[in-house]
């Protein structure tokens, strides 16, 4: 038996070497359950002459190495690399390093590949496009954006979809490098973002013109916006994802409707949540908690809204619509929810009006907000159950 065992363990090891070697050499990558490669595509060799090559629904695959190259993608297929050993970047004055548009209904999946966009002196370079009636599916993709310097906060974009485009994101990574965009949605289009990570862009996602977006089981970070909207009526929904350590955390204006549910949003450095427009907010079993954790929060004195001054939970403007159910809202460096009205701190302007709505529904806990004093002397005004004189300064506004 244990000739058998030891037999046994030599073989697996031959295999795992021989699997090594396989890879090493540039040999067809292999995953149980996966469809088999229809081509591969080896370093020096054209990844595009293959797709323009290949039939509707073949399995293009990349051995380990690096490829520079913009592809266009106008059909059914799957774009396959080796994890963390396949690499693509588009080459110098390139403007996109895939592009999948097509008028007719096409899937194209892209896994285990790692993109650069490079917009090193060149501006508008987006790392992934998709447009028309394309849907993309990225898997165990990351995709990296380098500027070295500063062209504009839209330099480039790791990824944008317009029309009647849908993106999956799934297991993957964005990362920035504090320039340029991660995901740009726009006229239309659908996105869904599952266990993934978007960090270090001036803004995470921005979505604009009716897109809808989905966000499930991710991480935004580092961000100084995780998540932008404005125009039109934009349908977002966050799931059981964190929102930790940006700038802002959402900044969301227009028509649209946004519901955060089972989720966190913790220290970021000004505020969780600006909201304005006719935006239709809904927080539901979630945690916002810690935002206001800049320097400037902390200093004594009022502030104009946007100036991040002031630094909250959740701040409300114009039309603004928030319904908060069974959730928690504590330990931020001002208030849990504000208004910008100078009953709240803020200096008198044009933005000092707010004709929403605030509910509050089921078991809300706001406590020990107004953590950096400013607020003390404030009350909390407005017809809401924290205007009583056993709750401390500082937790709700709404006057």
């Amino acid at each position: 038996m244990i000739y058998a065992a030891q037999r046994f363990g030599s073989a697996a090891a031959l295999a795992l070497v021989l699997g090594l070697l396989n890879l090493l050499s540039g040999s067809e990558p292999f995953a149980q359950g996966q469809p088999d490669c229809t081509v591969t595509v080896k370093p020096g060799e054209s990844i595009q002459k293959a797709i323009d090559e290949a039939k509707e629904g073949a399995v293009i695959c990349l051995s380990a190495g690096y490829f520079f190259e913009s592809l266009v993608i106008k059909k059914n297929l799957t774009l396959r690399g080796i994890p963390y050993a396949g690499h693509l970047r588009n080459p110098k004055n390139e403007k996109a390093v895939i592009s999948i548009q097509s008028d007719n209904q096409i899937t194209v999946l892209i896994e285990n590949i790692s993109i650069t966009v490079d917009a090193s002196g060149q501006p508008d370079v987006v790392g992934i496009y998709a447009t028309g009636r394309t849907k993309a599916i990225l898997q165990n993709t990351t995709i990296q954006g380098i500027a070295y310097s500063f062209i504009s906060d839209m330099s480039w974009v790791s990824l944008t979809a317009d029309g009647s485009a849908q993106v999956e994101l799934i297991d993957s990574r964005l990362t920035g490098d504090g320039y340029g965009l991660g995901i740009w949605l726009a006229k239309s289009a659908y996105l869904s973002v599952k266990n993934s990570t978007i960090s270090g862009y001036p803004q995470g996602i921005t979505v604009t013109m009716d897109a809808r977006v989905s966000v499930e089981n991710s991480v935004l970070s580092k961000n100084i916006v995780a998540f932008a909207a404005w125009e039109w009526r934009n349908q977002m929904d966050i799931q059981r994802t964190s929102v930790i350590g940006n700038t802002y955390g959402f900044r969301i204006g227009g028509k649209g409707r946004l519901t955060i549910s089972r989720s966190r949003i913790l220290g970021n450095e000004v505020s969780g949540l600006i909201v304005f427009g006719v935006t239709d907010l809904q927080i539901k079993e979630s945690l916002i908690m810690g935002n206001g954790t800049h320097p400037r929060c902390w200093e004594p004195g009022a502030a104009g809204w946007w100036e991040g001054k002031i630094c909250n939970g959740i701040e409300l403007a114009e039309e603004a619509q928030l319904v908060v159910s069974d959730s928690t809202i504590v330990s931020n460096a001002d208030w849990a929810i504000t208004v910008p009205h100078e009953k709240c701190g803020y200096i008198p302007n044009q933005f000092n009006v707010f004709r929403g709505k605030v509910s509050f529904l089921g078991k809300n806990k706001i406590e020990d907000n107004n953590q950096s004093g400013n607020q003390n002397g404030m009350g909390n005004p407005g017809n809401h159950p924290w205007n009583h004189p056993d709750v401390p300064d500082g937790q709700v506004c709404l006057p």
